[in-house]
């Protein structure tokens, strides 16, 4: 009997949560799903079967939020930031419309000669270049 309590007090707080606007204000399902479970205490079962997507789906954004990661962007993180990646695309189009040319090594010297991963870009241009 406490079982039947428990999941009616879920329903209504499920209820009234999706009332709200914040709720309504939200585009995406998993987002949605991860704010009742954080925010109103819904059991991960019930939200994420009230938004209708798998447990696994809620479970990784749960996940994303706790390690401020945007929703849905999963695996490896990129090594340059946007700026750096920004920076590389400006400089291989300025040569580009130039008549010479610039190698990969230079544009990983050129990019990230500040930077750590200025080394590992080096190296990864030099590799590169020795393949060919």
């Amino acid at each position: 009997m406490s079982r039947e309590r428990t999941t009616k007090a879920a329903n209504e707080r499920l209820l009234r949560a999706k009332a709200t606007t914040e709720y309504r204000r939200m585009n995406s399902s998993i987002e949605k799903a991860v704010w009742l479970h954080t925010e109103h205490g819904i059991p991960q079962k019930l939200a994420a079967k009230s938004e209708q997507i798998s447990r696994g789906a809620l479970q990784r954004g749960v996940i994303a939020i706790a390690n401020n990661r945007p929703i849905g962007v999963n695996g490896r993180p990129s090594l340059l930031s946007h700026e750096q990646v920004r920076e590389v695309e400006q400089l291989v189009m300025s040569r580009a419309r130039s008549l010479n040319s610039m190698s990969v090594a230079e544009v990983g010297f050129n990019v990230c000669q500040t930077s750590w991963l200025g080394g590992l870009l080096w190296g990864l241009a030099l590799t590169l270049m020795l393949i060919r």
